[in-house]
């Protein structure tokens, strides 16, 4: 790859930490605004950024959770929980485990996927891909169907919606149009990026610049004249535990890092229960939790690497951007997982540094500037749907697609409706009629 090429994935340090830092604005959200960026990049190069964007997040998230009591993401609601059964003397410690059990399980985590993609590619007949990818994708669509979030009814309006918007228009395996209206425009379906975006990301990112604009002038204690790095490092048993629970929870559709970290800190809470007398219960609790985290997103792109099936929102918008670009699973190569390890083994000592040796002068200067830097990635998300219409002579056309998808977007935020069920329709949909008519050929041809 190019020097270009690493310079872009150790950006995902940057871009990952901005977001654990910031409330509300998610991985999806930063994925859909990094479109344009992300189409123009090698596809190793792509999930290696992916990767060292998730193990950001993740430590920076658990920072914010611990100083400040805010979860940047949902992995971290175990800190929060335990947060008042450590005392701030003790924070220093926190960090370093933290921070410790997040990079070990990290890289094993990644190595361990590397190895079942090797497995997997050389055992997996061609028919057993196809009809796991296909069962896989009609699970994604049923689970969204039961998106706790909303209630049933809600559900099945937003994936109706979804399906038919996904799969309107051309459809070159089936030699027939959908829902075209004779509209030129509407050839190649409604645009991915100014739907996803007006209906996603607008309503989230309008309300994380609410927050970040009152934030601008509050007063946020964040001394550290007696926090202290100690000698100690993390212990093994809790790490491991959460390692094989989050790797495990990883590779479950619609769920993979979202729970793994309650999972391991229930876990591990269980298992405390079985001793008599226990050193650090709670920081023990939130290192197994940190431990999941890591290890749940090494497990995550199993499914995509393997199958070419992304299991999680976020994933689903890196896979629609490479496979746009005529990416499938043989692209996956010694290559792309060799520079993935290497990625995260290098984002994981940088984020040591920043997250516990830094913390404090981090936090200070994200949640002063977090409105600006908000602008900054409200600044690529306009010019992303501009240069990617105009790339295809309906800069015009896009620019209504993400019009009204806003207008959407905010309608479903009003009645407070989450509109991942039909994201995740819109994503799939499309994905899942030519894999269906692969999988109903070869039971076919194999019966």
């Amino acid at each position: 790859m190019p020097i270009e090429a690493y310079i872009f994935i150790a950006s995902g340090i940057i871009a990952g930490v901005s977001i654990g830092f910031m409330p509300s604005i998610g991985m999806t959200v930063l994925f859909i605004m990094l479109w344009p960026i992300l189409a123009t990049q090698p596809f190793d190069a792509i999930i290696a950024f992916m990767m060292v964007v998730y193990t950001s997040v993740f430590f920076a998230s658990s920072v914010s959770a611990l100083w400040l009591g805010i979860a940047g993401d949902p992995t971290s609601f175990p800190i929060l929980q335990e947060r008042n059964n450590i005392p701030k003397k003790d924070y220093g410690i926190a960090l370093k485990r933290t921070a410790q059990a997040s990079a070990i399980t990290a890289i094993i985590g990644i190595i361990l996927t590397t190895m079942v993609i090797g497995v997997a590619s050389n055992y997996l007949s061609f028919f057993i891909k196809t009809s796991t990818n296909a069962l896989l994708l009609i699970t994604m669509i049923l689970i969204s169907l039961f998106w706790a979030k909303n209630k049933l009814y809600q559900n099945l309006i937003l994936v109706t919606i979804g399906v038919v918007a996904g799969i309107t228009g051309w459809h070159g395996h089936m030699n027939a149009g959908f829902l075209m209206f004779n509209n030129p425009y509407l050839y190649n379906g409604i645009p991915l990026l100014p739907a996803i975006l007006g209906v996603y990301a607008v309503p989230i990112m309008w309300e994380s610049a609410k927050e970040g604009w009152i934030a601008r002038k509050q007063k946020i204690d964040l001394s550290s004249n007696n926090l202290k790095i100690p000698e100690s490092n993390v212990p093994f048993g809790p790490t491991m535990r959460g390692g094989i629970v989050g790797y495990i929870a990883g590779l479950i559709p619609m769920v993979g890092t979202s729970i793994a970290s309650n999972v391991a800190w229930a876990v591990e809470n269980r298992y405390q229960k079985n001793k008599t007398v226990l050193e650090n219960p709670s920081l023990n609790r939130i290192t197994a939790s940190e431990a999941a985290n890591n290890a749940a997103a090494a497990g995550v792109i199993a499914p995509l690497l393997v199958l070419g099936v992304a299991i999680i929102p976020s994933e689903m918008i890196i896979l629609t951007i490479i496979k746009s670009r005529g990416w499938n699973t043989e692209f996956v190569t010694l290559e792309t997982m060799l520079t993935t390890i290497f990625s995260i083994a290098i984002s994981c000592f940088i984020l040591y540094k920043l997250c516990v040796t830094y913390a404090s002068f981090l936090m200070h200067y994200f949640f002063k500037y977090q409105f600006y830097i908000l602008l900054t990635f409200v600044g690529i998300l306009i010019y992303g749907v501009y240069y990617t219409g105009s790339s295809t002579l309906q800069a015009g056309f896009y620019l209504l697609v993400f019009f009204s998808a806003s207008l959407i977007g905010f309608a479903l935020k009003q009645m407070n409706w989450n509109p991942i069920p039909l994201i995740i329709a819109f994503l799939v949909s499309d994905m899942a009629i030519p894999v269906m008519l692969r999988s109903i050929a070869l039971m076919k041809s194999y019966f």
